[in-house]
């Protein structure tokens, strides 16, 4: 948008850095402690900002200072005139801090929003960029420079507030994928053999993300709520029943991403370091537009246990900082177990959803086995799908480790019974079972 369009739109920009600016080169009356950018402004690119990275009316209004050379060539006068050096265009960490700041006590508090953990320098939407007289600078005598990609998506000629998500989104991808999984969804309704009652609150948990911001903003019930607002589910159930598919068909609904955290490897022996880690994931997936599925939830989330050391002390503290972060995240979180039972009942009952997946009887075996083999695969008319279900009690996950590993037998095809028998009893080789030979007989 127009430089003209970006300061209508996030309120009297302009007016308020100018008497701001002027105030503290004269040295003059007219500083009155006002933010300089109304984030409440409907449309507004830095509203956005703030929404989406978690910045302070301080982060927005450091954004504007640094962003105004890129709006108005006559802001680089101003600023040289403000730091006395014709060289210095743009405005420095104390320059800004001169500007948006009373005195030097706050001055002092908010030299912390320029740190590396800050959310300007951690999301990477400013640079502390040394002069190339004085390499060696410190952050303070640094200028601050608002990210290309955000200047670009600020003051573009459209599109602005689109472009900024993805970016925001990109950036954070690449933040989630340190102790994630990134699940390209790809499964829809009709791959899902459930219970009717279990897709139905697959749906009404479709429903409730995307009515988020309607029934808790515009219709108010956020106003109503004492804890978070987060939308939290527990999917739970033996292995290979379809959690992680239900988890793909849910973010594809919404259009989301999906993310597995494996919380087997989230959970650190160091004390504090669990909750560091889940620190990581949720800032990063708060601008993801992220689905996020943890794996093992029985691993932090099982009962909590009597205090008897340190130890016990942290992880219970871990399990409440859990929930606390999923209630007050954005998006929908899904916790994945195949130990409903080990699970703190405490902790089920403040999460939104519990949906169990229970083992497949004989009838929705014989509709997975039906359905699990490729339109293109050459399947021959020997492969017996109701024997097949109605003589191996497996889940759905085993069942496709079955049928890829019967296509893989019979090489160029068809894939016969003979093949998928095969696959069969190396699957329960691998589960550790034994069936008598006369088991595998077609």
């Amino acid at each position: 948008m127009p430089a003209d369009v970006l300061l209508e739109r996030a309120g009297p920009l302009g007016d308020a850095l100018d008497r701001r600016l002027v105030a503290v080169v004269d040295g003059v009356a007219g500083w009155d402690g006002a933010a300089l950018v109304d984030t409440a402004v409907e449309g507004s690119g830095f509203a956005w900002l703030a929404r989406t990275f978690g910045l302070s009316s301080f982060d927005v209004d450091v954004l504007a200072v640094a962003l105004a050379p890129e709006l108005d060539a006559r802001y680089e006068r101003a600023f040289a005139l403000l730091q006395e050096d014709a060289t210095r265009g743009r405005p420095t960490v104390d320059a800004v801090l001169t500007l948006l700041c009373a005195n030097a006590d706050e001055r002092s508090a908010c030299r912390a929003r320029f740190g590396a953990d800050g959310p300007l320098r951690r999301h990477e939407l400013i640079e502390l960029v040394a002069d190339p007289r004085e390499a060696a600078s410190p952050d303070r005598a640094r200028y601050v420079v608002v990210a290309p990609r955000i200047v670009d998506a600020l003051i573009g000629d459209r599109g602005g507030d689109e472009r900024l998500a993805a970016a925001a989104r990109v950036r954070a991808a690449d933040q989630l994928t340190g102790l994630t999984e990134r699940i390209t969804p790809r499964a829809v309704w009709a791959d899902l053999v459930l219970p009717e009652d279990t897709t139905a609150m697959l749906r009404e948990i479709c429903a409730a993300v995307a009515g988020r911001e309607r029934v808790l903003g515009r219709w108010g019930f956020a106003e109503k709520l004492s804890r978070g607002t987060g939308i939290a589910a527990l999917f739970s159930g033996p292995p290979g029943t379809g959690k992680t598919m239900a988890a793909e068909v849910v973010a594809g609904e919404l259009g989301l991403g999906l993310y597995r955290i494996d919380l087997a490897r989230v959970v650190d022996k160091y004390i504090g370091e669990t909750e560091k880690n889940l620190k990581r994931v949720f800032a990063a997936a708060e601008s993801a537009d992220a689905v996020l599925l943890f794996d093992e939830a029985d691993v932090i989330v099982g009962k909590r246990s009597e205090v008897r050391d340190a130890h016990d002390r942290y992880a219970n503290l871990e399990i409440g900082y859990l929930l606390q972060a999923m209630e007050s995240y954005r998006g929908l979180a899904i916790l994945g177990t195949n130990l409903r039972h080990h699970l703190d009942e405490a902790f089920v009952r403040r999460l939104a959803f519990a949906v169990h997946f229970p083992f497949p009887d004989e009838p929705s075996r014989r509709l997975i086995w039906a359905q699990i083999w490729p339109g293109r695969a050459p399947l021959s008319d020997d492969v017996d799908v109701v024997l097949l279900a109605q003589r191996y009690p497996l889940g759905g996950g085993n069942i496709k480790n079955c049928a890829l590993a019967a296509a893989y037998l019979a090489g160029d095809g068809p894939i016969r019974m003979r093949h998928v028998l095969w696959a069969v009893r190396r699957e329960y080789q691998k589960m550790g079972k034994q069936l008598s030979e006369a088991e595998f007989q077609p």
